[in-house]
C-alpha cells in the first residue's frame, strides 16, 4: 500500500497489516500521518508511428517528452569570489607568460630587422655620398676629360721636384675620376674648373712583398707552416702643368713591408698612408703666376 505523509508530502510504503495510525514518517518524524494514496505517474501515450518518413508532425508527436528543469539558483554556475591578491597573482602569471613570448619573438626578429636596417641605411648613405660628390665636384666635372688627358700629355716616370701653378686638382688616373683625396684639406685645391692650373695624377698598384705566416700556424712545426704571398702598395704621383702640357715633376711612394706574421683578420697587403701622399703634394712649391 502506497501512501503519502500529510505533513511533508513524502511517499510512504507500508507493509500489509500495519496500522497507519501507529506509524511514524521517516522524513519528518510525525506520528500517525493519516496518509492518502500517493498519485501514481501515468504512462505517456505515444502516437502510432506513420510509415511515411516525411511525416514530421507524426514524428514530433511520437517523440518522448523529457523532463525540463527550469534554471534556478541551484543549477546556475557559481563563480567563486576572487580577492585582490588572487587577481594580482593571476595577472602576474599572465604577464610573465606573455613577456617570455614577446621576448622570444624579439630575440628571433631582431637580427633580421637589424640586417634590413643596416642594408637600407648603407644604401642611403652610399646614395647620399654619391649625390654629395656630384654636387661638390659639379664645376670640376665639366672639364673632367681635359683634366684626365691634359691635352694629350703622355705619362712619364716621375722625377723629383715639380711645382703648383695656380690651384690644382687631384685625379684618379686609373678610374678617370676626381680622387677622394681632393677634399679641401689644402687651400690650393680648386673647386671651380677655371681655377685649375695644375693637375696631379695619382696611380696606385700592388707588388709582391715576400711571404707571411698566419699566426694560427705558429704553433705548428716550421716545416708544416703554410706561407702565403704578401703584397704592398705603390703610389705614383705625376704633376702636370696644364699651360705647358707636360709633366713637370712627381713622386713615388711605397708602403711599409708586410709583417712576417699576420692574424686571421689582418690584411695581407700594406697600403700607403694618405697623410704621406698629401704631405708630398703640400710640399710642392707654388708659382704666383695666374692660371691660363
Amino acid at each position: 500500500m502506497s501512501l503519502s505523509c500529510r505533513n511533508c508530502k513524502s511517499a510512504l510504503s507500508l507493509p500489509p497489516g500495519l496500522d497507519p495510525a501507529r506509524c511514524r514518517c521517516p522524513v519528518c518524524g510525525v506520528v500517525s500521518p493519516l496518509a492518502a494514496p500517493a498519485p501514481q505517474p501515468q504512462p505517456q501515450q505515444q502516437a502510432p508511428l506513420n510509415n511515411d518518413p516525411l511525416d514530421l508532425a507524426a514524428l514530433e508527436a511520437s517523440a518522448p517528452v523529457l523532463p525540463h528543469y527550469a534554471p534556478g539558483p541551484m543549477y546556475a554556475p557559481q563563480r567563486p569570489s576572487m580577492g585582490m591578491r588572487d587577481y594580482l597573482r593571476q595577472a602576474g602569471q599572465f604577464y610573465r607568460r606573455r613577456k617570455r613570448l614577446f621576448g622570444l619573438l624579439i630575440l628571433l626578429l631582431t637580427p633580421p630587422a637589424l640586417c634590413v636596417v643596416m642594408i637600407i641605411g648603407g644604401a642611403i648613405a652610399i646614395k647620399s655620398y654619391s649625390d654629395y660628390r656630384t654636387a661638390k665636384y659639379a664645376s670640376l666635372n665639366t672639364r673632367l676629360d681635359q683634366f684626365v688627358s691634359a691635352g694629350g700629355v703622355r705619362e712619364t716616370l716621375p722625377t723629383a721636384g715639380g711645382y703648383i701653378r695656380g690651384k690644382y686638382v687631384i685625379i684618379d688616373k686609373k678610374n678617370g675620376v676626381i680622387h677622394s683625396y681632393h677634399d679641401g684639406s689644402d687651400p690650393r685645391m680648386a673647386w671651380k674648373a677655371e681655377e685649375v692650373g695644375t693637375v696631379i695624377w695619382l696611380k696606385s698598384g700592388t707588388i709582391s712583398d715576400g711571404y707571411y705566416v698566419a699566426k694560427e700556424e705558429l704553433n705548428k712545426p716550421e716545416m708544416f707552416q703554410k706561407k702565403k704571398q704578401a703584397y704592398k702598395e705603390i703610389v705614383v704621383g705625376m704633376v702636370v702643368d696644364l699651360s705647358e702640357r707636360r709633366v713637370v715633376g712627381g713622386f713615388r711612394l711605397e708602403a711599409k713591408p708586410t709583417p712576417d706574421e699576420i692574424g686571421r683578420f689582418e690584411s695581407a697587403t700594406s697600403y700607403v698612408d694618405k697623410d704621406a701622399v698629401m704631405s708630398r703634394i703640400r710640399n710642392l712649391q707654388s708659382l704666383n703666376e695666374p692660371a691660363s
